[in-house]
């Protein structure tokens, strides 16, 4: 077995791991629902000054809806596709010759590479890898679950900013504006390099500032 193919194994079995856990979560929140309409509507119920058969009645109904919700919830929440994945790690890799491959296998697996392991925010965990040559990310900005694999000397610059979010919420005849940031590492390209893959957009999006700091020290440390 070449190293490529050891390396693609192994994030195959990550993004199936991944994928598996996301979905778990799911189910058990679903199943959480069953129980919650229940015991919600018979605590409505029992504070209304409601007899103990009609709180059983309605957190009987409350069963039944909860259940109903349960189901949609299964049904509507799409589970990521591990395939489509796999197939931009592919085409990004492919980019380079295989000798280059081989290379990229042995630095992205070697002790001496910094890898950071962080929590996403809807998903297990998600990680960055930097060596001499090479920078991996299992998650860039895009709809779907999307990887980012670059040549280091394919990166004509590597910029950070801050980017803000707001929104507003009116409940009552209140008016609440939320404020959030989220914090951004962008890799641009040298006009020579490969193009990447539809839809792979070399930006990578945190909600934590410490966080695209440690990546960007992991870069900056083969890059100095």
């Amino acid at each position: 077995m070449s190293h490529y193919t050891e390396w693609f194994d192994k994030e195959q079995k990550w993004i199936d791991e991944m994928v598996g856990a996301a979905a778990n979560r799911t189910r058990k929140y679903a199943l959480l629902i069953i129980p919650g309409a229940a015991l919600a509507l018979g605590l409505i119920n029992l504070l209304s000054g409601g007899s103990p058969q009609s709180v059983l009645r309605v957190m009987l109904y409350g069963l039944l809806f909860g259940a109903v919700c349960a189901l949609f919830t299964l049904l509507l929440v799409r589970k990521p596709s591990t395939a489509a994945y796999m197939d931009a790690l592919k085409a990004q890799a492919e980019a380079f010759s295989p000798e280059q491959r081989e290379e990229m296998a042995l630095q992205l697996m070697s002790a001496d590479a910094v890898c950071i392991q962080y929590k996403g925010e809807d998903r297990p965990t998600e990680r960055t890898i930097a060596t001499k040559e090479y920078f991996f990310s299992s998650l860039c900005s895009s709809p779907s679950l999307c990887p980012l694999l670059l040549k280091t000397d394919q990166i004509s610059q590597v910029l950070t900013d801050t980017k803000d979010a707001s929104f507003t919420v009116r409940s009552h005849g209140m008016r609440i504006r939320a404020r959030d940031e989220y914090y951004t590492i962008e890799f641009r390209l040298f006009e020579d390099a490969p193009a990447l893959p539809q839809g792979v957009v070399p930006v990578i999006t945190l909600t934590d500032r410490d966080l695209r700091d440690r990546i960007m020290a992991s870069i900056q440390k083969y890059s100095a």
